[in-house]
């Protein structure tokens, strides 16, 4: 005879890509209700780097004389924007006490390097909508993380004006042969 049991499979997490921005805040909060509504855990991920177009991204703050590295400033940072979402937010449970990672690297690949690494189900990210040749150099950047990714990506476009639950995005599907990437407007 045999037993016959069945082992519950937890759900993969599904992985939002921060960066600070207004578009990072649409993400977050479209990421942290999908998160919510399927019972998949929520995992935010911040790739600690000095963009070479805002030099001092992190403007290192000071306690005393003493220059803090760059990671722990990018872990307040994070902090401190994960509590600003949080209190504009509070149906959010998720964010309550998040799961957070920090790691260094250029987002294109160490995004979807994370993605795999912790078996996510899906990844979100945050695109600015801007216009002419700068919003398709913008664009490749999604486009280049969507690309690497093993799973599916949601890209979230936003304008610069900080969300909330009274400004929604709405779903609006990118590629029409059903591929794996998908645009939130």
């Amino acid at each position: 005879m045999s037993n016959s049991t069945s082992r519950t499979v937890a759900p993969a997490p599904i992985i939002v890509a921060v960066d600070f921005e207004p578009a990072a805040r649409a993400a977050l909060i479209t990421g942290a209700r999908l998160a919510m509504s399927t019972g998949a855990p929520l995992k935010i991920l911040h790739v600690v780097h000095e963009p070479a177009d805002k030099p001092n991204y992190y403007q290192r703050r000071s306690a005393g004389d003493v220059v803090l590295p760059i990671d722990e400033v990018a872990g307040r940072m994070l902090q401190d924007f994960l509590l600003d979402i949080y209190r504009l937010n509070p149906e959010l449970e998720n964010l309550e006490n998040p799961d957070t990672l920090l790691v260094r690297g250029l987002p294109c690949t160490r995004i979807p390097e994370v993605a795999s690494m912790v078996g996510a189900s899906q990844v979100v990210i945050g695109q600015h909508r801007t216009k002419g040749i700068f919003g398709n150099l913008f664009a490749l950047q999604s486009e280049r993380i969507a690309n690497r990714c093993d799973v599916p990506v949601t890209i979230v476009y936003c304008d610069a004006a900080p969300l909330n639950a009274e400004h929604l995005p709405q779903l609006a599907p990118v590629a029409a042969d059903g591929g794996h990437m998908a645009a939130i407007r």
